[in-house]
């Protein structure tokens, strides 16, 4: 199944947006398992589809809940309505116990980006024409609504989910071996 049927499962008002959307890639880092996903929405019409941080908030969980992902990321379409950002989005959920700590802190290192970005990433071509190394993510998240667990940012809108992907992979292989007592 792919999360475009678990997202609109959990969420019918859901349904219209996420035909297009594709199978979420997942990485793991240690016990840990990410998913990042494309939206072809900007995020402010996707939260106004779920009807509100907490029912996105809720139908990522309930994909999360049937893949195994401890955190999801959904990197969503510029938003070129009249009055919006002009630029991309990004949204984060912890969807386990064990993601909760690990969301924060791949929140935070993707806020500080480029700092941490290793050379081994920041020197690959699509990082360098990106301007990742030198101009990060442009993240700054913000929480959606008090209670949902939510986080939503503005994203570049040279960032793709190519470059986003191996990022929070790294971040997350940081974070997994800071949790396990063997430092960044």
């Amino acid at each position: 199944d792919g999360v475009r049927e678990h997202l609109a499962a959990a969420s019918p008002k859901l349904h219209s947006t996420l035909r297009s959307v594709p199978a979420s890639p997942q990485a793991r880092a240690g016990e840990l398992e990410v998913g990042v996903c494309a939206v072809f929405v900007p995020l402010r019409e996707l939260i106004a589809r779920a009807g509100g941080g907490g029912a996105l908030s809720a139908a990522m969980a309930a994909f999360g809940g049937r893949s195994g992902v401890d955190v999801l990321f959904a990197l969503s379409a510029e938003d070129r309505a009249a009055g919006g950002s002009g630029l991309k989005g990004v949204s984060v959920v912890p969807l386990t116990p064990g993601g909760r700590g690990a969301a924060a802190a791949l929140a935070s290192a993707l806020e500080a980006a480029p700092e941490g970005l290793p050379p081994s990433l920041a020197s690959q071509p699509l990082f360098v024409k990106q301007q990742l190394g030198t101009d990060g993510f442009g993240i700054g998240f913000e929480d959606a609504d008090a209670a949902s667990g939510l986080r939503v940012s503005p994203l570049r809108n040279a960032v793709s989910r190519k470059t986003f992907l191996p990022t929070v992979l790294h971040f997350a292989e940081q974070h997994q071996q800071a949790a396990s007592g063997r430092g960044c």
